[in-house]
């Protein structure tokens, strides 16, 4: 698993927007949808919201898509099923 980099665009960024709109953290607190689009570019917007779900999930906010974010994220948008897990 690779962290994604700043200005990163595509399909990964997208799919992690649209996890953290699911986990209420996209758009991140304070902006609205339109400021804020699901776009599939890491900006600003996703790395505040990064950071959002980070805390709230006690994990350092750093703002990047880290291991321990990145298992975190994946615990939330593929729950265990059945003693099965699945991830992105």
């Amino acid at each position: 698993d690779k962290e994604l980099p700043w200005d990163t665009q595509g399909v990964e960024v997208m799919s992690l927007q649209t996890t953290l709109r699911k986990a209420l953290h996209y758009p991140p607190q304070g902006k609205v949808l339109h400021e804020c689009p699901i776009s599939g570019r890491f900006g600003p917007c996703t790395q505040e919201a990064l950071r959002e779900f980070q805390r709230s999930k006690a994990l350092v906010p750093s703002g990047r898509l880290d291991a321990d974010t990145r298992t975190a994220l994946n615990e939330f948008a593929f729950p265990p099923q059945n003693g099965y897990t699945f991830g992105i």
